[in-house]
């Protein structure tokens, strides 16, 4: 009799043993530990910041500026930046004010932005051919069309394939013109 395993199965000679498991275990645990310390160490810096600087328990543009500042001393905001993360967190209200509650949104905000920035400002420099600092509807559009390629691209990287896990016969299919009536 042959064995035939399959991709998620292993032979038990594979496997780890059940002291090797709890050692990884321990060490995953000690590993969220530190991460949540870690987390909440941040958190505890960045609500003090907060407290110093808000008037009122609120920070206009200028405060957020500041705050990131401290928070992220190895990047200096730019107002691109700040302008980002503002305007994702009030869109509609240009003279919009954060409070403690949104803090932490924010600097996640501004992280994304800082990962962002550089792609960003590669792209602008490709598709401004006239070097005026701004795109005309043409040089958008094709800036756009590049962008959604090379989105189609990683998507068509990371979907997973389709596995089929039960395909009925031909025969125990009912025709499409055939009807099925239930019994009882």
């Amino acid at each position: 009799m042959r064995t035939v395993w399959l991709g998620t199965q292993t032979p038990a000679r594979a496997r780890p043993s059940r002291k090797m498991m709890a050692m990884m275990a321990a060490k995953k645990r000690e590993r969220m530990r530190s991460l949540t310390a870690e987390a909440e160490r941040r958190e505890a810096q960045a609500r003090a910041h907060f407290a110093e600087l808000a008037t009122e328990g609120l920070l206009d543009r200028a405060g957020l500026k500041v705050l990131l500042a401290k928070l992220n001393p190895e990047a200096e905001p730019t107002d691109e930046g700040v302008e980002y993360v503002h305007h994702c967190l009030f869109p509609g209200d240009p003279e919009g004010k954060l409070g403690e509650g949104a803090m932490m949104r924010m600097n996640k905000l501004y992280h994304y932005w800082c990962a962002k920035e550089a792609s960003v400002d590669v792209l602008f420099a490709r598709h401004d051919t006239d070097k005026s600092g701004l795109l005309n509807r043409d040089q958008m559009k094709n800036a756009l069309v590049e962008i959604e390629k090379v989105n189609a691209d990683k998507r068509a990287c990371t979907r997973a394939p389709r596995i089929v896990l039960y395909a009925p016969s031909p025969s125990s299919a009912p025709h499409p013109t055939q009807t099925t009536r239930a019994t009882g």
